[in-house]
């Protein structure tokens, strides 16, 4: 019976801590960017809300034979400069931002699937980004609809998806290139 009060009280206590942490986090404030002193989210407000329409594309094909394709697959993580790394606080501090990690761990198992022996993608960083990508896909779980079952759809010819509510990604990529350039100011001229 005691034990397990004190499992109720520890419970209630971490759920406190939490509670309080994220709190801390989510007030507006100054931080100093030192230690765990930061914000849950980089600091560029809110995104607007857009609509993007799903559809299958001719580009980011699989094929090993089109070298264009290497050109493609490396706009995911080649733009914004930086590679969604962001320098914040008095000592420029860096940070990942959570969108462009993701975009990484895409590019990963592109490379992956097209040869399970590259060594830019090794099959311990490949585990690391689909357990990442499920981690961080069931944090931002989407509640858009999407019409039918997609089990059964054919994406040959049903080749227009479903129209879901985003945030900005764009003004996200902007806010990533001006954070990059600010800092790399600091160390021209």
């Amino acid at each position: 019976m005691l034990n397990r009060h004190l499992l109720y009280g520890l419970a209630l206590a971490n759920c406190v801590a939490i509670g309080v942490r994220f709190w801390l986090w989510t007030t507006p404030r100054e931080y100093s960017y030192v230690g765990q002193d930061y914000p849950l989210e980089y600091p560029m407000g809110e995104l607007d809300i857009v609509a993007m329409t799903l559809q299958e594309s001719v580009r980011f094909e699989l094929n090993t034979n089109n070298p264009l394709l290497e050109s493609e697959w490396g706009t995911i993580t080649n733009y914004p400069k930086g590679w969604g790394r962001v320098h914040l606080g008095p000592d420029d501090r860096v940070f990942n931002v959570v969108f462009y990690h993701q975009l990484h761990c895409v590019r990963q198992l592109q490379r992956a699937i097209l040869d399970r022996n590259n060594t830019i993608a090794p099959r311990e960083h490949v585990g690391h980004c689909l357990n990442y990508l499920r981690q961080t896909f069931l944090c931002e779980a989407n509640p858009s609809l999407e019409e039918g079952d997609f089990w059964e759809r054919d994406y040959e010819v049903d080749r227009l998806g479903d129209t879901l509510v985003c945030k900005d990604w764009t003004k996200a990529y902007e806010e990533l290139e001006k954070n990059f350039e600010r800092w790399a100011d600091k160390f021209e001229g």
